[in-house]
């Protein structure tokens, strides 16, 4: 059984279908949004991340593996699945989301408000509204 980080992200209030192609455009766009903001060394609101145990910032990039792992892992008409290609990046990923009793959590995944704004702008142009 393997470590899985991600997030399901489903827009219900959308009366018809953007189609898989464009749920999977918007699917890229968290990912790239997530690693960009994570490798600033904000969160979704922007916060920076605890320091680390030197005080200095921390950026989650320590060998870059983890981030560019972050992919789209599913696609359907009406949501789309961002998590890890491999099991090792998950479990990385889960240590910095919840945190360890020697790291404070960093959590690093999910939406800012701006992408929330992109993906819903990317699905209403899709969908011709």
């Amino acid at each position: 059984m393997g470590v899985r980080v991600r997030r399901n992200f489903r827009f219900r209030e959308i009366p018809t279908t953007p189609g898989r192609s464009a749920m999977r455009r918007v699917g890229e766009d968290i990912a790239a949004d997530v690693r960009q903001r994570t490798a600033s060394g904000r969160d979704a609101d922007g916060a920076a991340f605890a320091p680390g145990a030197d005080g200095e910032p921390v950026d989650l990039r320590d060998s870059g593996r983890m981030l560019d792992d972050l992919t789209v892992l599913e696609a359907s008409d009406r949501g789309v699945k961002v998590g890890f290609k491999t099991e090792r990046s998950a479990r990385i990923a889960q240590y910095h989301e919840t945190g360890t009793k020697h790291m404070p959590a960093r959590p690093f995944i999910a939406m800012s408000r701006a992408m929330v704004e992109r993906a819903v702008g990317l699905i209403k142009a899709r969908l011709g509204k």
